[in-house]
């Protein structure tokens, strides 16, 4: 099988199983939201930046060395395995130390049992890092789609239990440590290994060069994207923190799905192009095409039925979240192009571009931040647009270095793209103004309206991205 085979079949792999464990995810998620309230939301929320940055201390630089490296040994494997395992207990234990004072920091006394339970879950994770970058590396991403499928089930079906059940908040908090330890079982069952060595020297040189900068930008963009959350905690209801925190997730559930899929199949199959730049780039415009074509009516779309999507779902004591989600969602217009040109740097191991390019954007996200939480919760989010537009530009600079791909060109690729979201979008809009007799009635129609418009206007406007992603389809049934 071509790489180019390879990469396809490793994003239908991927996008499927992401697709079939978000749609699981999102269904028990409108029976949780349903069970639970804002607040049990917000106070897991207040929670994330703690375990954003342990985390990707854990998960972060030393994996996608191990992915990007062209030869790999049992010591280099041994040595990721060992050194996050040893992170992760060090972290753990600054949890357990801590929560006392993370719980006074937000006035909420039960976060301190709380940040105990949830810390396991880096510890889990850290237990399956040389499963998850070998499984990547070699684009076996069937396997990895089982587990997300088979786990995602688990964990959804555990949690509406206990939410049904009268559990409250500990319903989300074992859901969220029950995802990393399901996930480790089902990786040593399908990818078994176990180390040969400790942490050797030379293994840890080599892959620290790279996935120390990594793992340095990592720590930083954790830290800057769960800022606004403690900022909000802080100063804000718990309950605010809630609305906001469902509005967020509903738009990465359904943006992050492909992007993501895009960025963990493109980057170790990328990598193996990284001496070949023309070839390079060629494959990243469309990437870009592909990308942008299922992003922009999607989130055009959310932005349109986010009224009847949160009443008619998660019912009227979530009506609050409706504004973040509609301003929130104006950030994901340009999300999969910082994934996109970050994965150049990433391909060629370019470290001080990577984490001096991290620095700009993440000063921009926190000044923003700040500046907004004196004015409002809703110019807090409003910044986090502004940022991640101003953001993109600091992007496609340094990544232009390596493979010439300016923003003019970049833009060039989306503008028609953009064009035919837009006559969706007014399609879509205009459908809204009719009455329906139930909410549910409205979204299903206003997203059917959708769908069908944006295929007919790609059928009558020969878009490419369009009659690519069909030709690509289509040899992989065939296949």
């Amino acid at each position: 099988m071509s790489l180019a085979q390879k990469g396809l079949s490793g994003f239908l792999y991927t996008f499927g199983s992401s697709l079939i464990s978000k749609g699981l995810g999102l269904a028990g998620g409108i029976y949780l939201a349903r069970l639970l309230s804002p607040e049990d939301y917000g106070l897991v929320a207040m929670l994330f930046i703690f375990f954003s940055i342990s985390n990707f201390l854990v998960t972060g630089g030393f994996g996608l060395a191990l992915i990007r490296e062209k030869e790999i040994t049992e010591e280099d494997k041994s040595t990721v395995f060992f050194f996050n395992l040893i992170v992760s207990l060090v972290l753990y234990a600054c949890i357990w130390i801590a929560s006392p004072y993370i719980a006074k920091f937000y006035d909420e006394p039960i976060l301190e049992i709380l940040a105990k339970i949830m810390g396991l879950d880096m510890i889990f994770k850290s237990l399956t890092i040389v499963q998850q970058s070998t499984l990547k590396r070699d684009l076996k991403f069937k396997e990895l789609g089982i587990v997300s499928v088979f786990n995602g089930i688990i964990v959804i079906s555990v949690a509406v239990v206990l939410a049904y059940y009268g559990f409250g908040v500990y319903a989300l908090v074992v859901k969220f440590v029950l995802g990393s330890l399901g996930a480790s079982i089902l990786l040593y069952l399908i990818n078994p290994w176990k180390p040969t060595s400790f942490i050797k020297k030379n293994s840890f040189k080599k892959l620290f060069a790279f996935g120390s900068n990594v793992m340095i930008l990592g720590l930083v963009n954790s830290v800057t994207r769960e800022f606004h959350k403690a900022v909000i905690g802080r100063y804000y209801s718990t309950a605010s923190l809630g609305f906001f925190n469902q509005g967020s997730m509903l738009k990465d559930n359904l943006s992050n799905t492909f992007t993501e899929t895009i960025s963990k199949v493109t980057f170790p199959m990328l990598s193996k192009l990284q001496d070949d730049k023309e070839r390079l780039k060629r494959g990243y415009i469309r990437i870009l095409q592909i990308n942008s074509y299922v992003i922009f009516p999607l989130i055009s779309m959310l932005i349109l039925v986010a009224e009847p999507l949160i009443l008619g779902l998660l019912g009227e004591k979530w009506s609050g979240s409706i504004p973040f989600l509609q301003i929130l969602c104006i950030s994901a217009y340009v999300h999969h192009l910082h994934k996109i040109n970050l994965n150049v740097l990433k391909v060629y191991g370019k470290g001080k571009d990577y984490i001096m390019q991290g620095v700009i954007r993440n000063m921009l996200t926190i000044t923003g931040v700040i500046i907004g939480a004196y004015i409002s919760i809703y110019a807090i989010a409003w910044s986090l647009v502004i940022t991640e537009f101003l953001q993109i530009f600091v992007n496609i600079h340094y990544s232009n270095k390596y493979i010439k791909f300016r923003f003019k060109e970049q833009f060039k690729v989306m503008l028609p793209l953009i064009a035919l979201s837009l006559g969706m979008s007014f399609t879509v809009y205009g459908i809204g103004f009719f009455d329906y007799s139930t909410e549910i009635l409205k979204l299903i129609i206003m997203l059917a309206t959708g769908c069908l418009s944006y295929v007919v206007l790609s059928l009558v406007f020969k878009v490419n991205a369009f009659n690519e992603l069909i030709m690509l389809l289509n040899k992989k049934t065939k296949h």
